[in-house]
């Protein structure tokens, strides 16, 4: 799926976005022209992230070290 360009509305961080349901929600958020940061886990299957314009930053919600170190910039949602 081809994706427009977008005017970075919005900053947003998406979790699970490697997953069924977190994927489609990036692909909504990019038809909106946000700009989508995607958080995954190193062992996340990454096929469908890595042909968008999206962010993709590493990390797990449980562990709070993996997260302070990637988001030292502003993120809106």
């Amino acid at each position: 799926m081809a994706y427009p360009q977008r005017k970075n509305e919005l900053r947003v961080l998406v979790t699970g976005a490697a997953g069924f349901i977190g994927s489609h929600l990036v692909g909504r958020l990019l038809l909106r022209e946000h700009e989508v940061l995607c958080l995954v886990r190193k062992t996340s299957a990454l096929k469908r992230l890595k042909k968008i314009d999206v962010e993709i930053v590493y990390g797990d919600l449980t562990d709070k070290k993996s997260l302070k170190a990637q988001f030292n910039t502003d993120v809106d949602v």
